[in-house]
């Protein structure tokens, strides 16, 4: 019997919260909108206000203004906590648990070699990896890893086969 895993790697979960006795979808970030919550300034903290409605407006863009403009400092970080702990320390954890990590457990990737392999192996162009949910484009990652590993195993053995013919021994 065959036993598939992995199933729900392409269903994104919705998540939700409670603004104001009113629940929003948190939505999930395209790689593009991944990509400008990581270059926010998260070290000014008298800019929490600017920094969460950058956040909002990607992960929660039904969040009317006005409410937003009412919510207390207290609102805002909650706001910001929630959107932050579900989608991007997710997102962390399943892309450095399966790495090799160093002494320090730090590692260095350029992003956009990352895009540049997705482009290259899928023959996708940059507008179109840069809107993929951001949880699909990291399990492609992952699959193509293993899908590399497969072509390189079978190159080796048909290098083996041709090595081990008459011909092969021959030549």
């Amino acid at each position: 019997m065959v036993k598939f895993t992995n199933l729900d790697s392409f269903i994104i979960k919705e998540r939700e919260i409670l603004i104001r006795f009113e629940k929003y979808k948190i939505k999930s970030p395209t790689v593009n909108e991944w990509l400008m919550i990581q270059n926010l300034d998260f070290s000014e903290a008298e800019y929490l206000r600017d920094i969460t409605k950058k956040i909002t407006e990607i992960l929660i863009p039904t969040l009317p203004d006005d409410i937003f403009n009412s919510l207390t400092t207290f609102e805002l970080y909650n706001i910001a906590c929630t959107c932050l702990d579900s989608k991007l320390q997710k997102e962390e954890e399943n892309s450095s648990s399966d790495s090799n990590l160093d002494l320090n457990g730090d590692i260095e990737i350029a992003f956009d070699y990352l895009i540049v392999k997705m482009c290259k192996y899928l023959n996708m162009n940059l507008n179109e990896v840069l809107s993929l949910d951001f949880n699909i484009f990291l399990n492609i990652l992952k699959v193509l890893e293993v899908v590399k590993a497969e072509e390189a195993l079978t190159y080796c053995e048909l290098t083996h086969v041709v090595l081990d013919s008459e011909n092969g021994r021959n030549n």
